[in-house]
């Protein structure tokens, strides 16, 4: 992703995304940095697990106007194809992972595959049609899941260096109080699954909601200099420099909406 902000004689740096348009978005202040790879709305849980069987992908169908970027996330969380193509990555190509798409519930489908259930998936598709059971979010099943499945990401991830963005939901509105413990237990969990890892996590005083975000106003929208802390952050991670663009902000005017980002509706209220 360059938007248009290439600097002249500049060498330009790679980056794979695990997460949320958290850490995706961070990227965005950077004017060298394109994400090679941006796996979202996809827990660590679906990402390790078993593709969806052909059968059942065939019959996944969406509403009229769902919108494109939902579309090819939720075939890619079925289908599990970012996992060929983050192996296939130069392995000097870094991946930062984030918690923000692990805290929603998970689905056993019929075919015994798991995926990420995202309330846009549930809105604008029939993937309920193909789901067996649930796994809601914070269970101990769930919990033991996903300490399995940050397990078996380790090899797949190999000696690429991986970046734990600690992100967590802004401090103020009621989610907060109900999710940050939550993802705190993820983290802890990622952590010790992957030791190899480093980490880091930016002042809770920035952690601050964007009510003109781009993308609308939610608890993981946040303000510009959350962002640009989170370069600063990730500098001592790279060889070269990650230069930042000055003039680049994720606020933009009421209704303004990138036609590749989705609105989560069943996470947008703080």
């Amino acid at each position: 992703m360059k938007d248009g902000l290439d600097p002249a004689g500049q060498d330009r740096t790679a980056i794979a995304i695990l997460g949320s348009c958290v850490s995706r978005d961070m990227m965005r202040f950077a004017r060298n940095v394109d994400v090679t790879l941006d796996i979202q709305c996809q827990s660590v849980v679906s990402f390790v697990a078993a593709p969806v069987a052909p059968q059942c992908l065939a019959d996944l169908a969406f509403a009229p106007d769902c919108p494109k970027f939902n579309q090819r996330m939720t075939l890619q969380d079925a289908s599990k194809s970012a996992r060929a193509r983050l192996t296939d990555l130069p392995a000097d190509v870094p991946l930062v992972i984030d918690m923000l798409w692990e805290i929603t519930d998970l689905a056993v489908t019929r075919c015994g595959s798991v995926i990420t259930l995202t309330d846009h998936a549930k809105t604008e598709s029939n993937i309920l049609d193909m789901v067996d059971r649930i796994i809601p979010m914070g269970s101990q099943e769930h919990l033991a899941l996903f300490d399995a499945s940050a397990r078996a990401l380790r090899p797949l991830i190999g000696n690429r260096r991986t970046i734990i963005h600690r992100s967590f939901y802004a401090q103020s509105g009621k989610a907060a109080a109900v999710m940050n413990p939550l993802m705190e237990k993820l983290y802890t969990l990622l952590q010790q699954a992957l030791p190899q890892a480093n980490t880091f996590e930016l002042d809770p005083a920035l952690r601050l909601s964007e009510p003109a975000h781009l993308w609308g106003p939610a608890p993981f929208h946040f303000i510009d200099a959350y962002y640009r802390a989170g370069l600063a952050a990730l500098q001592p991670f790279f060889a070269g420099p990650l230069v930042e663009h000055p003039g680049f902000s994720m606020a933009a005017p009421p209704g303004s909406m990138d036609a590749g980002e989705s609105r989560d509706r069943g996470q947008a209220a703080a």
